[in-house]
């Protein structure tokens, strides 16, 4: 894998909270998550839209996101761990949003 900050100025991450549409079933008896997601953007705002879209497809609703950024700006202030960096070369191959580990629990509601 290659380290070079350059090839990931154009991804960006971001934590995002999410909650399971009914019957999507993707989490099995929980309905809301945390995961990193990381996309192609130019900006902040396409990043959301990015996130929010890919989210979509696997039946979540984007409740907020937080510390989006750009890779390399992440980089610079800490360490990335090989699963996020792998996701990040997923998206400069495949051009498609990732995902990290969703992280679970369930809610009142």
């Amino acid at each position: 894998m290659n380290n070079d900050l350059s090839r990931y100025e154009r991804v960006w991450i971001g934590l995002a909270e999410v909650i399971q549409r009914p019957r999507a079933g993707v989490l099995l008896d929980r309905n809301l998550a945390y995961v990193n997601v990381l996309a192609f953007a130019h900006g902040a705002d396409v990043y959301r839209r990015e996130a929010t879209r890919a989210l979509n497809t696997l039946g979540f609703d984007l409740l907020s996101i937080v510390d989006a950024e750009s890779l390399t700006s992440r980089m610079e202030r800490s360490g990335l761990s090989a699963p996020v960096l792998a996701l990040a070369e997923q998206v400069l191959l495949t051009g498609s949003p990732q995902f990290g580990t969703f992280h679970t629990w369930t809610s009142e509601e």
